[in-house]
């Protein structure tokens, strides 16, 4: 018993020992076999993530919609990737319905689009049916 208490009460001391009288937070002399952080630890950045912002293009393919995971729309390109679209502000997905600004619908599965935007390599989705694709702008629409 008494080896017990001694050991908690030198546990207790050394827990003790490197604070300062502010309370919690990085140590003023840290051990090296405890880590102190500041705040959030750093990542270090893919390469995917730090993409200059003239990364845009044009991605041209055929609407569809599948009914998995809620609903997931996608862009089918020639080559056969399924590209899942983030829409351009005030545009939205309503089943195989496409919608603009005002709320019509202007292109239904089927139908071709041309998009500008970019592919976002450090997102993910629970679609999972291809890569993310953030579209800024509804440049065509082929019914």
């Amino acid at each position: 018993m008494r080896i017990v208490l001694t050991l908690a009460a030198l546990l207790a001391l050394t827990a003790c020992s490197g604070r300062g009288t502010g309370g919690p937070g990085p140590s003023d002399d840290p051990s090296p076999s405890l880590p102190t952080w500041v705040g959030s630890p750093k990542i270090s950045p893919s390469p995917h993530i730090d993409r200059p912002a003239d990364d845009e293009m044009h991605l041209k393919g055929t609407l569809g919609y599948e009914d998995i995971e809620g609903g997931c729309g996608y862009l089918q390109t020639d080559g056969q990737t399924r590209y899942e679209i983030i829409w351009p502000k005030g545009w939205s997905l309503d089943g195989s319905s496409l919608r603009d600004l005002s709320g019509s619908v202007v292109a239904t599965a089927g139908d071709t689009l041309t998009l500008r935007g970019s592919v976002q390599h450090d997102m993910a989705s629970t679609c999972q049916i291809g890569p993310i694709f953030r579209a800024t702008e509804v440049i065509t629409i082929d019914r």
